[in-house]
């Protein structure tokens, strides 16, 4: 049967895919024309890359049903510049269904691309196509082309086929690309991989097998003590162990050894007597360690070990002394006096015991004590009221049992909170110029239960935090370099009146003078040093007293009075930089009238004649 060539790579031209739902697609053909054509006509177009010859036999629909009735589908090909067409689907109006157009009479298409269209006419509507087969055939195209999840496809075969030889060995069995399972040498068996050679084609593929057969050894029994080395491994410990390596024809050989591992025995014992000890048949009355060599069972060397303790009768005498009671061998003493006790020794040989025993007796006492804050007992430090016991030794080494019977009166602590300027003198006799709240004054014995009372200074140190001025490059504005702090300027020349509503930041003299601020900041009252202005007015004058000019500081209306009357008048107004702002030109007269233009600021007003010329500092408020 021929095989299918996908991928196909859809295009479409003319159709609107608006839809895709439950692997549907849903097209919308506008087209009715009777007869296609393939100029201006609607169509899906699908580009196949082959990589060799092929002879085509069908291109296949597998899911169509189209909403409107007798839509039509003609296929084309680029073949022939899509000029004729190689024949027409057969769609069911009702369901889903399979069909194809028969292009097996059409010429061996060579390797590269090939494009087929799919064109849509007749009647215009929706066109379903479905990839969820497998659907039955409306025109008679075989079941065997049905497809599951795949709206099209092209069938048809490759013009080429490839053999080759795979050589394999194995040992056993080997399992081949056929899927089938082979346990003896052979060289007959063929696949085909469909399309698998480079250029596309079938591949024919022959198997060249030789299977070989792994062998198995005799199986081996061994002993030994200790250890036993074979094939180059060494074993300690009995059991059966495998060894597998490679025949002469490369397959696995097996040997197995039943190993039994006899060990030798060794052993140490200790004993202890009272003179003299046999053992191994030798008597032995020194106390040492000795050592006897012979075999065990399994004919493996046997080595004992002894260490022997030889001991001797002991006497001795002691002395003790107890508060109380002592305990002496199991017995009991509660007075004092010479005793006598026979037994055995640590070695189990006879030992006679004498003690001297002196029984002494414990003492006990109570006290009572008050204290501030804390008392100190016995070493101890206790700082709440309740009834303590200590536990010592008296004079002869006996318990003292002492019980103190404990008042703790607390002291009283309270705070003093300060907030001022600048500076604070305390109780302590102390002058603080900053912030601090760990400082701590006691009185003592001062609170009611005759304890000290602790009061803590938690004071607040405000200033103002920078109380100098600067004047600007004009000479008559001063501006407070404090911003966090409210202004209000001052005369010093008037005794240091505060100047009506100056409180900005910045003021501008319009008189010569002394002038300061005074700031105030964080509830604090500071001035600044008085600072002398001497700029206010003209600079430069060649009209002399006859030159009025007014008002300054001016809201932008000036009036000029020069004096005489002059022929040609030029006004130059700059700004302290030097920048020219405005310039006039008066023909003639004594009398002026100037508006100026330019913002809030202080300004230089230049007036020249052919003989005059005077400079003047403007305020424009």
């Amino acid at each position: 049967m021929p095989r299918s060539f996908p991928p196909l790579f859809k295009t479409p031209s003319g159709l609107t895919p608006y839809q895709f739902v439950d692997s549907r697609n849903i097209w919308y053909n506008p087209n009715s024309n009777l007869v296609v054509n393939p100029s201006t006509d609607p169509y899906l177009e699908f580009a196949l890359n082959l990589n060799s010859s092929v002879d085509f036999d069908r291109f296949v629909i597998h899911g169509l049903a189209p909403a409107s009735g007798d839509v039509g589908i003609e296929l084309r090909w680029d073949v022939d510049n899509y000029a004729s067409a190689l024949g027409n689907f057969t769609p069911d109006w009702t369901h889903y269904r399979l069909t194809s157009v028969d292009i097996g009479g059409q010429p061996n298409v060579p390797g590269g691309l090939v494009k087929f269209r799919l064109y849509y006419y007749k009647v215009a509507g929706d066109v379903y196509h479905s990839d969820t087969g497998p659907f039955n055939s409306v025109d008679g195209t075989p079941s065997s082309y049905s497809s599951y999840w795949r709206c099209f496809s092209v069938w048809g075969e490759p013009v080429c086929t490839i053999s080759g030889t795979d050589t394999q060995s194995a040992c056993g069995s080997f399992t081949w690309i056929d899927g089938n399972t082979y346990t003896s040498s052979t060289n007959s068996p063929t696949h085909t991989l469909l399309g698998a050679g480079m250029n596309g084609c079938d591949s024919l593929v022959t198997l060249d097998l030789t299977i070989a057969t792994p062998t198995t050894s005799l199986t081996a029994n061994a002993s030994a003590c200790g250890a036993y080395i074979w094939n180059g491994t060494t074993y300690t410990n009995s059991g059966t162990y495998t060894w597998t390596g490679q025949n002469n024809s490369g397959c696995d050989s097996v040997a197995t050894l039943n190993l039994t591992i006899n060990t030798p025995k060794t052993s140490a014992s200790s004993a202890t007597a009272c003179g003299s000890y046999t053992w191994n048949g030798t008597t032995y009355t020194n106390s040492g360690t000795y050592t006897w060599t012979g075999q065990n069972n399994s004919g493996c060397d046997s080595v004992a070990t002894l260490n022997l303790m030889i001991n001797t009768p002991t006497t001795s005498t002691s002395s003790a002394t107890a508060c109380g009671s002592y305990t002496w061998n199991g017995v009991t003493y509660t007075t004092s006096g010479a005793h006598t006790w026979t037994g055995q020794n640590n070695s189990g040989c006879d030992s006679v015991a004498t003690l001297n025993l002196t029984i002494n007796t414990p003492t006990t006492s109570t006290s009572s004590a008050t204290a501030c804050g804390s008392h100190t007992w016995n070493g101890t430090t206790y700082t709440t009221s309740g009834s303590y016991t200590w536990t010592g030794q008296n004079s002869v080494g006996c318990d003292s049992t002492a019980t103190l019977n404990l008042t703790i009166n607390t002291p009283v602590s309270s705070t003093d909170t300060q907030v001022e300027c600048n500076s604070f003198t305390w109780i302590d006799g102390n002058t603080y110029t900053s912030s601090v709240d760990t400082v701590v004054y006691t009185y003592v014995g001062g609170a009611a239960n005759n304890c000290d009372s602790l009061v803590t200074l938690d004071l607040t140190i405000n200033s103002v935090s920078d109380v100098t001025t600067t004047v600007d490059a004009t000479g008559v504005t001063l501006t407070a370099n404090n911003t966090n702090a409210t202004y209000h300027w001052i005369d010093c020349d008037s005794n240091n009146v505060l100047i009506s509503n100056e409180t900005n930041q910045s003021y501008t003299t319009t008189e010569n003078g002394n002038y300061a601020v005074q700031l105030t900041e964080n509830g604090c009252v500071d001035t600044t040093e008085c600072v002398a202005i001497t700029s206010v007015g003209l600079l430069e004058n060649d009209f002399g007293t006859g030159l009025v000019v007014y008002p300054n500081p001016t809201d932008g209306k000036l009036s000029i009075d020069l004096g005489s009357d002059y022929p040609m008048i030029h006004t130059i107004l700059t700004d302290i930089t030097g920048k020219v702002v405005q310039s006039n030109t008066f023909e003639g007269g004594q009398l002026l009238d100037l508006t100026l233009e330019a913002p809030s600021g202080v300004y230089l007003l230049n007036i020249e004649t052919n003989e005059k010329k005077v400079t003047i500092r403007l305020i424009k408020e």
